[in-house]
This record gives C-alpha cells, sequence and structure tokens, in this order.
C-alpha cells in the first residue's frame, strides 16, 4: 500500500506540490479508487473508528495521505473526522516553503470538507500571518461543532475574534490564542458559556484590569486561565483586580508592567503559578479556605504575599528562584511554614545549606506529611551538616540534583538515603561537562560510589536524568 500510495504522489512529477494536495482533497480525485487489497482488514472498521485513527495523525499532511488510500477513507476522514492539527511541515516540499495564499487555500479546502470538526489547531511558524477573511470564513464554518481552537499565529489586519467566536451558538471549551487583538468586549455579542480553559499568550494590543475583569464575566464556567507577556495599563492607581466564582487555575506569566498590586477574588482557586512578574504585593481573598492546593513561584519578585487561610491547605509548593534561591527562602519559609498537610516540595536553586538559608533540618520538621521532595546541592565543605538530624518519614520520592557531579555528591546522596526510611523511587540530576581526563575522573569516582551505596538500598528504583 505504502508504495502504491508513493507512486500516487509521484505520478505526476511536474505537477506542484500544492496542486496535488488540492486534486487529492477533491471529491473528483481517486474516487472509487481502492488502493488497499480487496478483502483488506480495515474494510471491516467502522466509519466512526477510521475517523478516530485519522483523527490522532500528528498533521493534516498524514490525514490527507491516508484519506486516499481507498473511497472508504475518504469518506471517512470528512464524515467522522474530529481533529485537525496543521503544522509548518505541512507546507513545506522538497525545501520549498508554500507562499501565504497556498497555506490559506489548503487550509480552507481541507476545513471546508469537514463535518463534525471538533478540534482546530493551526501552528505555523510566528512570522507567518493569516488573512482574516479566510479566517473568519472557516470559523464560521465550523462554529455550531468546534469545541477547541489553538491559533499560534498573527491576523493581518488585527482581528477580535471574540466577535466570530462568541454567542449564543458557540461550543468552545478550549481557546489558546497567540497574539490575541482585543480592543473592547461586549457581555452579550462576546457570551462563552461553555469556555472552560483559556491561554492569552502576547497579546498584540494592551489591555486593561477592567479589560481583564470582564473577560472573566462573559466566561461564567472558566476553570483555567493563562496570561502569557500580557501589557496591562493603568489609570488612576495600579491595582489590577480579578474575580471569579469558577475559575481553579490561574497562571501568570510574565508582563503586567506598571502594575504593582494584584488582588484575586477566587472562590474555588486550586492552583497558582506566577513567573517572571514583579509585585509590590499580590494578595488572596477566597471564600472558602480549603480550596488553594498547588502554589508554583519562578523568578517572581513579589515583595509582600497575602494568600490568608488559604495557605493552609496547600498540597504542592514549587519555588525557582534562580541564583536568588538562597536569599529568598527565609521569607518564603516563612509564608508556609505553618502549613502541616504540605505533601510535594521542588526547590531548585544555589547552596542548599544551613549557612546560605535553606535548613533541611526544618523543612523535615514542619513538613511531616512530605511524600515528594526536590532539592539541589552544590559542593561545598559544610553542606552536609544540614542533614544532621533531619528524618522524612513519610518521603517516597526524591529527587536530587547538582551542577557539579562527583564524589560528594554522592556521599550527601548517602546521607539522604539514611533519613528516609520509606523511599521508593531515586532520581538524580546533573550537568555534565565537556569530557576532560580530570572531570570523567570525578565522574568514574560518583558512578562507583552511587552503585556501592545503592546496594544497602534494593527497594529504591534510581533513574539518572545528566545534561
Amino acid at each position: 500500500m505504502q508504495g502504491r500510495l508513493l507512486n500516487l504522489c509521484a505520478d505526476r512529477p511536474s505537477q506542484s506540490f500544492t496542486s496535488r494536495i488540492m486534486d487529492m482533497i477533491s471529491d473528483s480525485s481517486h474516487t472509487g479508487k481502492r488502493l488497499a487489497p480487496s478483502g483488506s482488514s480495515f474494510d471491516c472498521f467502522p466509519d466512526e473508528v477510521i475517523g478516530i485513527i485519522l483523527s490522532h495523525m500528528p498533521c493534516v499532511r498524514d490525514v490527507v495521505m491516508a484519506s486516499v488510500t481507498c473511497h472508504k477513507w475518504q469518506e471517512a476522514a470528512w464524515n467522522y473526522l474530529y481533529r485537525l492539527n496543521f503544522i509548518e511541515s505541512d507546507f513545506v516540499s522538497r525545501g520549498t516553503v508554500m507562499t501565504r495564499i497556498s497555506r490559506e487555500a489548503i487550509i480552507s479546502k481541507v476545513v471546508m470538507k469537514t463535518k463534525s470538526l471538533r478540534e482546530l489547531s493551526i501552528c505555523m511558524y510566528r512570522t507567518v500571518s493569516i488573512q482574516a477573511v479566510p479566517l473568519i470564513t472557516w470559523l464560521d464554518f465550523t462554529k455550531k461543532s468546534l469545541t477547541s481552537l489553538t491559533l499560534e499565529n498573527g491576523i493581518q489586519p488585527n482581528l477580535n475574534l471574540l466577535d466570530s467566536l462568541g454567542g449564543g451558538q458557540s461550543k468552545l471549551k478550549c481557546f489558546k490564542w497567540e497574539s490575541p487583538y482585543i480592543r473592547t468586549i461586549d457581555s452579550i455579542r462576546h457570551s462563552f458559556q461553555s469556555l472552560v480553559s483559556l491561554s492569552l499568550v502576547r497579546p498584540s494590543c494592551t489591555l486593561s484590569p477592567k479589560n481583564l475583569q470582564e473577560l472573566l464575566c462573559i466566561c461564567p464556567s472558566l476553570a483555567s486561565l493563562r496570561l502569557e507577556d500580557t501589557h496591562i495599563y493603568y489609570q488612576a492607581d495600579a491595582t489590577c483586580q480579578m474575580k471569579s466564582c469558577s475559575l481553579k487555575a490561574l497562571s501568570l506569566h510574565g508582563g503586567f508592567e506598571g502594575i504593582d498590586h494584584v488582588v484575586l477574588f477566587m472562590e474555588c482557586l486550586d492552583l497558582l503559578t506566577v513567573e517572571g512578574v514583579t509585585f509590590q504585593s499580590l494578595k488572596l481573598v477566597q471564600e472558602r479556605q480549603s480550596c488553594l492546593q498547588n502554589l508554583t513561584i519562578e523568578h517572581a519578585n513579589v515583595a509582600a504575599w497575602d494568600l490568608g487561610e488559604s495557605v493552609n491547605s496547600l498540597r504542592t509548593f514549587n519555588l525557582n528562584q534562580g541564583d536568588d534561591l538562597a536569599k529568598e527562602w527565609p521569607r518564603y519559609y516563612q509564608l508556609i511554614s505553618t502549613v502541616r498537610t504540605l505533601q510535594k516540595l521542588q526547590l531548585s536553586g544555589r547552596m542548599l545549606t544551613i549557612h546560605e538559608g535553606v535548613n533541611l533540618n526544618e523543612i523535615a520538621g514542619a513538613f511531616p506529611e512530605l511524600s515528594q521532595l526536590a532539592v539541589n546541592y552544590e559542593h561545598a565543605p559544610r553542606a552536609f551538616m544540614a542533614c544532621n538530624s533531619a528524618y522524612f518519614k513519610k518521603l517516597v520520592i526524591l529527587k536530587l540534583s547538582a551542577n557539579t557531579i562527583n564524589e560528594p555528591f554522592a556521599l550527601w546522596i548517602a546521607q539522604f538515603l539514611n533519613r528516609c526510611a520509606s523511599l521508593k523511587r531515586l532520581k538524580i540530576a546533573g550537568e555534565v561537562c565537556e569530557a576532560k581526563t580530570r572531570y570523567m575522573k570525578s565522574l568514574c569516582m560518583f558512578n562507583a560510589a552511587i552503585i556501592d551505596i545503592m546496594r544497602s538500598y534494593p527497594h529504591v528504583k534510581v533513574s539518572f536524568d545528566f545534561y
């Protein structure tokens, strides 16, 4: 079958790749030409099953090629295909990149052939823009069935997709929009009653705190919101307030320049991620105090945290402050030190020693329910002192990483293992430098030491992640 399919694609070498693809999609081409052998086991597959198989193919090129194997597969593709994923490789032939017009023609032809498309993804190079007119046509055609939309390309001219997607007929549940253009929000025309997940990445226009609140109001069922590199402007004060009764996951990644204070009124927020932002204060107000369970902070500069009683319900805390970890850890430890339910703690940074602010004795004593721990070690003569009396009774998964792989790191691992009676999995991660005789000798000594240490712990599954 594969050989015949390749011959089919090469039977007209003078014809452009775009033309061949367009012919394959057309009803008039290959109809009734059964390339698969008669009596093939695929003939017994229901059309719905074939549609599911084609929907799981990674790119549209594969879907088109597979759909022309026989008439049955062609009918199944266009009648029961529910997912299309357009990627850059779909528009490259023999090293030649298609023009914008050719790309849009292929997308139009494929999308307009489907009858029950639910998931559409367009992820070409970010330098490639999509014209507004054909995009509106695709969205209008699929509006009644589309539940998931991913658009990673800009639109020319600027277009507010809320006008095309919103309204009573919208069934959209997941929407990821890069370079969004949102000037105004209308609570009637831009209603998304079914939207559950929304991701806005690098907006092409500046938003106001009022726009963010209006966005939450038109999505009453929204459970997950991700804002990445979002530019927010302010007028009277530098405060941004967000209120939602349905939001369970909120991610703030970069942006928010000029905003000093963020106040979150969230009734059921479960996961909060703050990365690459600078605030004077961040306050969380929750009526249900036992909701917040996951908190991730990465390279964020927040002078004052006010999580109220919600912090006492934390189950997972991830902190990555790079070289500032030793300086920042004391105040973050003070933030979570009263949490007795913490089960997973991940710290990423330099010099985890008692002399630089991170005390493993305090961690073991403060979090008796801890079952997963990830810490980084950088060689220092007194690094082991942090573990002298620390016992992690319920620790099951341990990840230890280092910038330098050497024998002292192995000895530190051994002391850690002595204090983890319930440990089942150990992951060792580290950076491997270029092959030099001196460094390779240290690496060999580390390997020999680990092998000798782990003989005493046959019940512990060990994995390595060297980069």
